[in-house]
């Protein structure tokens, strides 16, 4: 199937939905993440969290970095996934979450380099993407 699409993820075919969630969650680890603050786009590397789809996904962070900042300010963002064939752009709202039950539920064997006290480390967070508009462009097998 071949996916190529551009407006509001409400408009997606359920075929086309599909597909773009599976390519998210073999892409999940090369995420690239753009917040604004005053006009400038502020990128950075990051990895979806398991179970991305379309209506949500969860990203974690440090409430100290410069991208808590510019979400806090903006509530925007966008998610750009490539896996150099193909790509898919996510825009849409973003939230900083810091329930204490969320977090464990998400946490991550991996994190501990980032949050050594587990989800109870200060300082940690989620971010909560919910999408609302997709470019994609995406192939594979028909």
């Amino acid at each position: 199937m071949t996916v190529y699409y551009q407006g509001p993820t409400a408009g997606l075919a359920a075929d086309a939905k599909q597909e773009l969630e599976a390519y998210l969650r073999a892409n999940k680890d090369g995420v690239t993440l753009g917040t604004t603050r005053d006009g400038a786009v502020h990128l950075t590397m990051m990895g979806l969290l398991e179970g991305a789809t379309l209506d949500e996904a969860y990203l974690q962070t440090d409430r100290n970095s410069q991208k808590v900042r510019n979400i806090e300010a903006e509530g925007t963002a966008e998610i750009a996934v490539s896996d150099k064939l193909g790509y898919a752009v996510l825009r849409g709202c973003i939230h900083v979450l810091d329930d204490d039950a969320l977090k464990a539920e998400k946490w991550e064997p991996w994190m501990e380099q980032y949050h050594p006290q587990g989800p109870s480390s200060p300082g940690y967070v989620l971010l909560r993407f919910v999408p609302d508009e997709v470019r994609a462009m995406i192939g594979g097998a028909s």
